[in-house]
């Protein structure tokens, strides 16, 4: 067959697409100078043909047999002899690396009459155990006496074992445990083909993107090497670095005297792997050299699996390891100021996702909840959440908007939805390599595992520790970051970014040619933005001026007057407010550029919901109610997102907007006063639909600019732009560029109105939509490019040949997501504004998209 490959060094050139990650690891390891058991590896175009005649090739039998003869001469032992046995593994082997997603065999080759030792007596009943799960779903130890509490080392004792679990397996299925080492190794490649299409798997993929494109598997048969022998052997995993920091040296967990699946399946708690140093310092460092060669090589921190065998070390796999958001960062940032990375490459290698969820929380350090336990911590951060036991439990109580901690002895693959589903996850075995800590790291889940004091008895809903009793329901907190475990709901802070995230956000601020301002609403999210080193201020809502009591009610008394006198009147009555208010702002922003946005939500916003409100709203505006529901019925819009908003309400109450635009301008003239700097003020237009209504507004903003130039001739020009959310503003930008000085995309509206979807109502629905694959993703998350992305992509070559010089960004949420980034790169965006905690992934996004363009260029 020609898709049989040796695992060898000479094999490096085939692809992942060909071999699999893992085959293309152990190559990559061998080329190295590494000991790798010998193996060998069927392509996925066996599982191809498997799938397309579901029975595998008339020649399999013939290669397999090839196969087991070339490991045979390499190992020196014989398949299926008693004196000089050979094992093997069979083990999965997608492109893309899904630890633990489909099925592995160990141990197969052994027959019930070559059985000499103990050792090899409990595993060949492992081996049973796992052939029946594996094979037929059937669990024997739920059906017999796992084993008993003493005579583990009585040959006597196993064999009787040994005839239950033959018996009971003859039993339940209907045939004999196969003791032909070649039906063996037939039946379990097929079921590891078979594994693709198996629950977890399928969950594996859909949670990390993974392209139906990928859904096959090569298939690895590899000589066992065994850790559970006499002498010094054992199995390990190690780290290059540790997942939760980054930071060096190299950590893991070593198990003396058991095979490996007993550490990765979390059914024993390890030791440290320093305890290899312990037995041989020599042996231990050729891993340590070996594992940071490979981080290197692989450009991230690696996880490997290895085994000592009576002293001998053996490397079984290399991956990349599922690390923390910060440790990543941090590997990164040392891999380049090492000379080991370029800039450009620290820079592609961190997802732009990850940057969202880099502040982690923190239990606040001044709380004074006691620790009711402490595990490992083994995925960072902080959770606080209702306590469940099953992963179905988990999605209920999500559903319901709960948040919850999934407590478990140790999670499975089976586990993957309910660990999505919840905050956090706790498991009272298991460590740092464990799956629960594995895939809650994988997901950006709190994780603590190896709780040993808690006892769960998941059926009744319940978990001791000591004499404390924790229902299904009770509230815990846990913490990622140090393994610990509270009783109830403990305050949570916000983590500050590591020096490296900033170094980082350096780089790709030098590196971006776009600009990240950010979208904010108060002075507390100003201060933040300039920490994160904002290039300005992409959009500040002047709603948020209103926020005091005494403020919004003066907006809601301007709303309602009648006559011009009324509403001027009340604008003198702010003034001394609201300049204060705007000289606070421009204090923080000095000479950014600062896009304020003029008022633009419906009127009816300033008004409470409840009518029941309104007759103490009355008597706080000095109207009567009748007078008040009178104004207020006058008002009433059927459609109030698509009525008297934005620009509309400048257009109709004029005085409005020129009282805005007076105390923004009045606040710079002070601010230039006391500091010798003039704020860069571009002032925004919002809901234009006609070129007409931007002249309007452009004219009120010129002639009361005006007018400030005579109170300080020095003033400079401000910058007078509008606000792209309607089709037609889009349609028509040419003609609202030519008066421009710049135009911004407001993407959320311009999303509803284009698609015709209520961003406020869309979330009853948008689910079911995804779900029965009418829409790929929420809109509101991730810009149409195909719809909403057209109609900009014309808008801007319009209003680019209307005037060269306009200056075009985009302010909508949009403007974190990495595709939107790139879309907008591509059209020569000069800045995209977010909300501030997204904006280090904004500005990751817009360096990647600026280095993918220089690589097309």
């Amino acid at each position: 067959m020609s898709f049989i490959h040796r695992i060898s060094a000479d094999n490096c050139h085939l692809t992942a697409d060909q071999i699999g990650s893992k085959a293309l690891s152990l190559c990559k390891m061998l080329a190295h100078g590494m000991n790798v058991p010998p193996a060998f590896v069927f392509e996925t175009e066996l599982f191809r043909l498997y799938e397309n005649n579901r029975q595998l090739p008339e020649s399999f039998m013939t290669d397999l047999r090839f196969t087991i003869q070339d490991i045979e001469i390499r190992s020196q032992k014989k398949f299926g002899d008693k004196d000089n046995p050979l094992y093997v593994s069979v083990r999965s082997g997608a492109a893309a690396s899904m630890p633990g997603m489909m099925d592995s065999f160990l141990n197969i080759g052994m027959v019930e009459d070559n059985l000499k030792t103990s050792d090899e007596y409990k595993r060949y009943i492992n081996f049973i155990k796992d052939y029946a799960a594996l094979v037929h779903q059937i669990y024997l130890e739920e059906l017999l006496e796992d084993s008993p509490e003493h005579g583990l080392e009585d040959k006597s004792v196993l064999q009787n074992m040994i005839k239950s679990y033959l018996a009971c397996f003859e039993q339940q299925i209907g045939e004999v445990f196969p003791q032909d080492p070649f039906e063996q190794l037939r039946i379990a490649v097929i079921t590891v083909l078979k594994s693709v299409h198996n629950r977890r798997a399928k969950t594996y993929r859909m949670l990390h993107d993974i392209s139906k494109n990928e859904v096959a598997t090569a298939v690895i048969i590899q000589q066992m090497v065994l850790g559970d022998m006499v002498g010094f052997s054992g199995s390990g995993v190690a780290v290059s670095r540790d997942p939760n920091t980054g930071q060096l040296p190299m950590m893991g967990e070593f198990v003396l005297h058991h095979q490996g699946e007993m550490l990765v399946g979390g059914a024993i708690n390890p030791e440290k792997i320093a305890l290899i140093k312990a037995h041989d310092t020599e042996l231990f460092t050729t891993l340590e050299q070996h594992i940071a060669a490979l981080e290197i090589i692989y450009e991230h921190p690696v996880e490997v699996e290895f085994t000592i065998e009576n002293g001998t070390l053996w490397f079984l796999q290399v991956r990349p390891v599922k690390t923390s958001d910060e440790a990543l960062v941090n590997f990164v940032v040392q891999m380049f100021e090492a000379n080991h990375m370029t800039a450009d490459k620290a820079i592609a290698h961190v997802p732009p996702k990850i940057i969202e969820r880099f502040l982690h929380d923190s239990v606040d350090p001044d709380h004074k909840q006691p620790v009711l336990d402490t595990g490992v911590g083994a995925s960072p951060g902080a959770a606080c959440g209702q306590v469940v036991f099953t992963a179905d439990d988990a999605i209920r109580y999500h559903a319901e908007g709960k948040k919850v901690i999934l407590v478990r002895h140790e999670t499975s693959p089976e586990d993957i939805y309910g660990m999505y589903a919840a905050a956090g996850i706790l498991t009272a075995r298991g460590g740092l390599t464990s799956h629960a800590a594995v895939a809650a790291r994988g997901m950006g889940r709190v994780c603590v595992t190896a709780v040993k004091n808690i006892k769960i008895v998941a059926l009744d809903g319940l978990m001791m520790v000591d004499k404390t009793r924790i229902r299904a329901g009770d509230i815990i907190t846990i913490d990622g970051n140090t393994g610990r475990v509270f009783l109830g709901e403990v305050p949570l802070k916000q983590k500050k970014p590591s020096r490296a995230f900033y170094k980082l956000n350096q780089m790709a601020a030098k590196r971006a040619r776009m600009a990240i301002r950010a979208n904010v609403d108060s002075l507390a999210e100003t201060d933040i933005a300039l920490d994160f080193d904002m290039s300005g201020v992409g959009l500040y809502r002047t709603e948020y001026a209103f926020y005091k009591e005494e403020d919004i009610n003066n907006i809601r008394r301007m709303v309602l007057a009648e006559t011009i006198q009324e509403r001027s009147e009340i604008a003198d009555h702010m003034r001394t407010g609201q300049i204060m208010h705007y000289k606070n702002l421009f204090k923080k922003t000095r000479d950014l550029p600062i896009a304020v946005r003029l008022l633009d939500p419906p009127l009816h916003e300033f008004f409470p919901d409840n009518p029941r409100y309104l007759p103490e709203l009355a008597q706080k505006l000095g109207l009567s109610e009748s007078k008040l529901f009178q104004r207020l019925r006058d008002l009433k819009e059927y459609n109030p997102m698509l009525g008297v908003r934005g620009c509309r309400v400048g257009v109709l109450y004029p005085e409005i907007y020129i009282f805005q635009i007076k105390f923004i301008l009045a606040a710079a003239i002070d601010i230039a006063k006391e500091t010798g700097i003039y704020p860069n003020i571009e002032i925004m237009v919002p809901f234009i639909g006609f070129e007409t209504e931007f002249q309007i507004i452009r004219q009120q903003i010129l002639s009361t600019y005006e007018s400030a130039k005579h109170e300080d001739a020095k003033l400079p020009p401000v910058k007078i732009g509008a606000v792209i959310e309607l089709p037609r503003a889009a349609l028509c930008a040419d003609q609202i560029a030519k008066t421009a000085d710049f135009l911004s995309f407001g993407t959320n509206d311009l999303t509803q109105t284009v698609i015709g979807i209520s961003r406020d109502d869309s979330p009853r629905f948008m689910t079911d939509y995804m779900r029965k694959r009418i829409v790929p993703f929420d809109p509101f998350v991730k810009l149409d490019l195909s719809g909403v992305g057209m109609l900009i992509a014309i808008a801007v070559e319009k209003a680019r040949k209307a005037n060269p010089d306009i200056v075009i960004g985009l302010c909508g949420e949009h403007g974190a997501d990495p595709e939107c980034v790139d879309f907008c790169e591509m059209l020569g965006f000069d800045y995209v504004s977010c909300s501030v905690f997204r904006m280090f992934g904004a500005r990751l996004s817009a360096a990647q998209a600026r280095i993918k363009a220089d690589a097309n260029l």
